[in-house]
């Protein structure tokens, strides 16, 4: 899988994929999404082919990760696992001051949550009370022993 910066010429492909119904509650409407400025965008390809989006906020020490997904037609073939396992070097490439990464997670998607820890990020035992469709997980990730 390649990571690589989001530019202006990926909007329309960008802008097509689509998460599963049961899905949409969990994230914003990715033209949403392109509109943050303050955050760092980026697509995930395949053999070429954009077939997922995330977002960083880099605005402290401390990174954030958000609007993962993988476009539907592209989930279940093992993608996630390899983002994942991508994630944390690419960070540690691309924000070498950064020593951890943060997320949210929804309480319900129980889906994510096991993708999240598969790539090696804790739950913290703290709780987003605030969030859009729910109460989120607040997961973290140390990234000083990545390499």
């Amino acid at each position: 899988m390649l990571i690589r910066n989001y530019q202006q010429g990926d909007q329309i492909t960008v802008s097509s994929l689509k998460v599963s119904k049961d899905q949409s509650d969990f994230i914003d409407p990715i033209t949403l999404s392109l509109t943050n400025m303050d955050r760092d965008s980026y697509v995930m390809e395949i053999s070429g082919h954009i077939i997922g989006f995330f977002q960083i906020d880099a605005r402290q020490n401390q990174l954030e990760l958000h609007e993962v997904f993988i476009d539907h037609r592209h989930q279940g073939k093992g993608h996630g696992k390899e983002f994942m396992s991508s994630l944390a070097p690419f960070l540690r490439k691309n924000y070498p001051r950064a020593n951890t990464v943060f997320l949210t997670v929804n309480c319900r998607n129980s889906h994510a949550k096991r993708l999240y820890e598969f790539g090696g990020f804790i739950d913290t035992g703290d709780l987003k009370k605030d969030g859009p469709a729910g109460p989120q997980h607040i997961m973290k990730k140390s990234l000083l022993s990545i390499n």
